[in-house]
């Protein structure tokens, strides 16, 4: 019984380091100093977000993320203020947007250059409590 319970724990415990590897691997995060670096830093505009191309989005994003005015947001009052997701963060409910594409080249299945998006953390709340820039390949 002992060994079983051992088993068990130890079990459990090689999943979670497993897990927490995938997931420091698998999320990369930009900071705001890098971010402004590459596409610089213009003025954040509701309007201008929602209806602006992906590059107009990228140099919006640092004031966007320093403004802070997105927090406390519910995923659907985000939709209405930054309109539709165009990114994709663990599942459909949590907004993103794509503030930078790679590229596939023709005749291949490789992709080039890096994808970006805004993210929308949740709390418990269901309401956003942070905004970050993930690497999303």
């Amino acid at each position: 019984m002992k060994n079983r319970v051992a088993i068990i724990i130890g079990s459990l415990i090689a999943v979670s380091i497993f897990c927490s590897l995938n997931l420091s691997a698998k999320d990369r995060f930009m900071n705001l100093a890098a971010a402004e670096k590459k596409w610089g830093k213009g003025s954040f505009s509701a309007q201008e977000f929602k209806n602006g191309t992906i590059k107009t989005r990228a140099v919006m994003s640092v004031d966007l993320i320093k403004s802070k005015v997105m927090l406390g947001k519910t995923p659907e009052e985000t939709k209405k203020i930054l309109g539709e997701f165009t990114g994709y963060y663990w599942n459909h409910n949590v907004p993103a947007y794509i503030i930078e594409e790679g590229v596939i080249k023709p005749n291949e299945l490789k992709m080039t250059g890096d994808v970006w998006q805004l993210v929308f953390l949740l709390n418990k709340s269901g309401t956003v409590e942070e905004v970050k820039i993930h690497k999303n390949n």
